[in-house]
C-alpha cells in the first residue's frame, strides 16, 4: 500500500477518539451521516481482504440517516463542513463529500467555521474522529498518486497541512510559511495572505502578492 497522510481532525476536543485500521483496506464501500441540527454520527463501510466490514457508529443514534454507496470505481477526493457550537460543545455542523464522480451533501447545518480536507491527484482511503452524542472532530487519511504537480491539503485553522510533490511530504501549519521541493527541480515557497515566489525550471521567476500586481523577470536579468 502506498504511504498514506492523516490529515486532522478538524473539530472540537470532545468525546472518544475513533480510528481506522487500514492494513488491507483496499476502498471505501459506502458511509453513513446521521445529521440534523448538526452531524449526529458516521459510520463507514469498506473492503478488507476481500471482505465487507464497518466502523460502527461514531456518534449519536439522533438525526436521519443518508446513505451514500460509492460505485466501483469511486472514490472521495475531499471532505468540506462546517464546525460550531452545540450543546455548549465544538462540533462538526456540517459535511459534503466530493468524489472523483459528484458531490454528495451538503449534511447537516451549514453554521460555524468552514473547513476542508483534500487530495488532489489522490483519494481519501480512510476517516478518523471523535465523537460522543455527536461527532466532535473528523479527519482523513489520503493516498497521493506520485505524479508531480499532485498535492494534499487540509486546514480548519489550526491543522497541519501538508503538500506532497513526486512522493516528497512537507509539514507546516496553516496560515504559515510552507515549502515544496519537487523532484524535478522546482521550489514553491509561500503562506497563507503572504507572497509566494515559483521559480521553474525554465529559468523564469515569478513573484505574486497576495491581493498585488504580478511581475516576473528571467534568471539572465531581463
Amino acid at each position: 500500500m502506498a504511504p498514506l497522510t492523516k490529515l486532522g481532525p478538524c473539530g472540537g476536543n470532545g468525546g472518544a477518539v475513533r480510528d481506522m485500521v487500514l492494513t488491507g483496506v483496499t476502498r471505501i464501500v459506502k458511509i453513513g451521516i446521521r445529521h440534523g441540527a448538526a452531524i449526529d454520527a458516521l459510520i463507514v463501510w469498506y473492503e478488507r481482504n476481500c471482505c465487507l466490514e464497518s466502523t460502527g457508529l461514531w456518534g449519536g443514534g439522533g438525526g436521519c440517516l443518508t446513505e451514500i454507496t460509492l460505485r466501483p470505481n469511486e472514490y472521495i477526493t475531499s471532505i468540506s463542513g462546517h464546525i460550531g457550537n452545540m450543546w455548549n460543545c465544538r462540533v462538526v455542523k456540517s459535511l459534503t463529500l466530493v468524489t472523483n464522480f459528484c458531490t454528495y451533501g451538503p449534511y447537516g447545518t451549514q453554521q460555524g467555521h468552514h473547513f476542508q480536507l483534500s487530495c488532489s491527484g489522490g483519494q481519501i482511503v480512510g476517516f478518523h474522529a471523535r465523537c460522543g452524542l455527536l461527532l466532535d472532530a473528523i479527519g482523513v487519511y489520503v493516498k497521493v498518486n506520485y505524479t508531480c504537480g499532485n498535492s494534499v491539503s487540509g486546514g480548519c485553522g489550526h491543522q497541519r497541512c501538508c503538500r506532497c510533490v513526486c512522493g516528497r511530504q512537507v509539514w507546516g501549519r496553516c496560515c504559515q510559511p510552507w515549502y515544496n521541493p519537487c523532484a524535478c527541480g522546482r521550489w514553491i515557497w509561500g503562506g497563507c495572505g503572504q507572497p509566494c515566489y515559483n521559480p521553474c525550471a525554465c529559468g523564469k521567476w515569478i513573484w505574486k502578492g497576495c491581493g498585488q500586481h504580478q511581475y516576473k523577470r528571467c534568471r539572465c536579468g531581463r
